[in-house]
């Protein structure tokens, strides 16, 4: 697959997402973190190992042979070069794992060319009738829940509860995504009306660097991806103000207590449900590597605007620095992948 249309289309389900929640106007209402969620309703396909293959002018073509001797417990970067054929299908087999894991699961649409192998999980809620949905979802149907907040015909109040039950039960992806776009689209309806960023919107922003670093801390980066659309929306002219200069010193001060609200939060929720608190989960061994790739790939989409965030350099996400193996994987994912792929 063409890495120039993976990254396309990894912004495409972002701005999909955006479409879904500008659908359902009905709902003003935004979540916080102080919403009930024992209320009324309580992929990318595997993100990827990566198929590249190295040479002495750095480049990776996939049809060059290679010394393929570790395991999947040892330390590798490219799967395909350095893991066993049948270490190799295995961390596919943990990549896809995960990612219905933590919820990294998008159903296809027209505007999607990105294949999504764990789609086939959510097909029969998406065409369920609204009563058995709900009734699904009220007993922790993960699926359900992903669902609803991809049905366009739900009102938000419920996705947002949707969405912070997702939380609850330990995912990540596409329920942070889902939040900061709340949280961002509040944020642009009160400065058109008044003008300016006034309170309102550095509350709103600063939770939105929350989700986002918790979202870091479970070796997700979807929420930062999300951030850094609305980052490169401002520069395009279609979002109304720039997030990266919308916070003072003072606010980027409290993100962090932001995200130690949400923490207590999901737990309190965990507790209630008799789960493990969250940060006594252990990721799986794939989660880093998984990471690394999608980091890269973050890089790939908006290097320019990490590098020059004063936000995200104020918070030192110490998570998102390039590493040796990403910064490898940046070079190989910008290789054209009409001879040098991505294994998606």
């Amino acid at each position: 697959m063409n890495v120039k249309i993976v990254l396309l289309s990894l912004s495409a389900v972002i701005a999909s997402s955006v479409f879904l929640i500008e659908f359902n106007k009905e709902s003003n209402k935004h979540p916080g973190f102080d919403i009930n969620a024992n209320s009324s309703i309580n992929n990318y396909k595997a993100d990827t190992y990566n198929d590249f293959t190295e040479t002495e002018n750095g480049t990776v073509p996939k049809k060059m042979t290679a010394l393929q001797n570790k395991s999947i417990d040892d330390d590798w970067c490219v799967a395909s070069v350095e893991l066993t054929t049948k270490d190799k299908n295995l961390a596919h087999k943990e990549a896809e794992e995960w990612a219905l894991e933590r919820g990294a699961i998008y159903y296809s649409n027209d505007s999607d060319t990105l294949g999504r192998v764990n789609e086939v999980y959510l097909a029969p809620y998406l065409e369920d009738s609204l009563e058995n949905l709900f009734s699904h979802a009220k007993n922790d149907n993960e699926y359900a829940l992903l669902a609803i907040l991809q049905r366009n015909s739900i009102p938000l109040d419920y996705k947002d509860k949707a969405a912070l039950n997702l939380m609850a039960l330990g995912h990540t992806s596409n329920a942070i995504s889902y939040l900061i776009i709340r949280e961002m689209q509040s944020a642009d309806e009160i400065y058109r009306q008044v003008g300016r960023v006034n309170y309102q919107v550095r509350q709103r922003v600063a939770r939105v660097l929350a989700y986002a670093s918790y979202g870091l801390d479970r070796l997700d980066v979807t929420g930062l991806d999300t951030y850094l659309m609305y980052d490169s929306r401002f520069n395009d002219g279609t979002f109304s103000f720039d997030p990266d200069i919308a916070l003072s010193n003072s606010d980027l001060n409290k993100v962090n207590e932001q995200k130690n609200e949400l923490l207590n939060y999901i737990n309190q929720q965990r507790e209630k449900r008799k789960l493990p608190k969250i940060e006594n989960v252990e990721l799986p061994r794939i989660a880093k590597h998984e990471f690394q790739s999608r980091l890269a790939i973050t890089y790939n989409l908006y290097g320019n605007l990490i590098d020059s965030s004063s936000n995200l350099s104020k918070l030192n996400f110490v998570s998102i620095s390039k590493n040796d193996c990403v910064q490898k994987l940046i070079t190989l994912q910008n290789i054209d992948s009409s001879d040098y792929g991505v294994n998606m």
